[in-house]
């Protein structure tokens, strides 16, 4: 996060009709920024090349996705799948009360129907706005952004040495490893939304050719996030562990406990208003305030 403001006192001398000296004490914030460096010598206006409109453009993309909005329809979204996911599995496993054979009945078999619909559907807006932040990082590591900015560990997007997020210190091919599995996580999970949507009845879904499209890529999608998932904090893990407390902030679980005392108490969730991250809107609400880059390929 951003270095602490520091004061400094400046004294100016002026005369009254007198002769005497009178000095007034004049201090100036003087704003750190990633490294510590002034607020005169903010990084983002020094760039080599400058900001491009297309980074402008990228920039408003990601904050927006990034405001209170989405966070708050984020939250919606995964109370909807623990409580559909919940049902789809007692339906599957035939834990209900509604017909019999408890595993091949009506109105079982619609329930069923429409509840992996529904969690498709959730499953794929996560995807949705989760995908301009993964596809963002996977130019940036192979070097592929316009105008080509450096990637080294600590790098942001701009190529900003000493970012504050754990993300950009995470070894560049693990990185990209990480970063793939999440895109073919979206991909599959995209291939897997039209395929419910061609097989959209129980009937169909459950007989040839409809039972493999609906599965096969379902699986393999889920087990490329449930993959990414464990792989980030394996990583996030080392990171922690071989630097010093508090290098990188909370990790998530605290980061939302954080949040929810927050939350309760009533205070600002606004974020600092000297974070210099041009991909976060510091004056948009936002319902919490993490500033986790790691987060966000989850759509959080």
């Amino acid at each position: 996060m951003m270095s602490s403001p520091h004061l400094e006192t400046q004294d100016s001398v002026r005369r009254d009709s007198g002769g005497l000296e009178l000095k007034d004490v004049k201090e100036e914030n003087k704003i750190g920024g990633w490294d510590g460096e002034c607020a005169e010598n903010d990084p983002m206006k020094t760039l080599d090349p400058p900001r491009t409109s297309s980074e402008a453009c990228r920039d408003c993309l990601l904050s927006l996705l990034d405001g209170g909005v989405f966070q708050i329809i984020g939250i919606i979204v995964i109370i909807l799948v623990i409580g559909d996911g919940a049902l789809f599995f007692f339906m599957m496993m035939g834990w209900h009360t509604l017909c019999e054979p408890k595993t091949d009945c009506e109105p079982r078999n619609t329930t069923l129907n429409i509840s992996i619909q529904i969690l498709n559907f959730l499953f794929t807006y996560m995807n949705l706005v989760a995908s301009p932040w993964r596809v963002v990082n996977f130019l940036h590591i192979a070097g592929w952004s316009c105008p080509k900015r450096s990637n080294d560990i600590s790098c942001n997007l701009y190529g900003i040495k000493n970012a504050p997020d754990l993300w950009f210190y995470i070894p560049l091919n693990r990185r990209m490893g990480i970063v793939i599995l999440l895109l073919l996580n979206a991909i599959t999970q995209f291939i897997n939304q039209a395929a419910r949507l061609v097989f959209y009845t129980y009937e169909s879904s459950n007989s040839w050719p409809g039972v493999l499209w609906v599965n096969i890529f379902f699986a393999t999608s889920f087990a490329c996030a449930g993959a990414a998932g464990a792989w980030m904090s394996v990583e996030a893990h080392i990171l922690r562990k071989n630097n010093p407390p508090g290098r990188f902030g909370p990790g998530p679980i605290e980061s939302f406990k954080q949040a929810y005392r927050q939350f309760v108490s009533g205070k600002d969730a606004s974020r600092d208003s000297n974070y210099q991250d041009p991909t976060r809107n510091k004056r948009m609400s936002t319902l919490f305030a993490l500033d986790r880059g790691s987060m966000r390929m989850w759509g959080a």
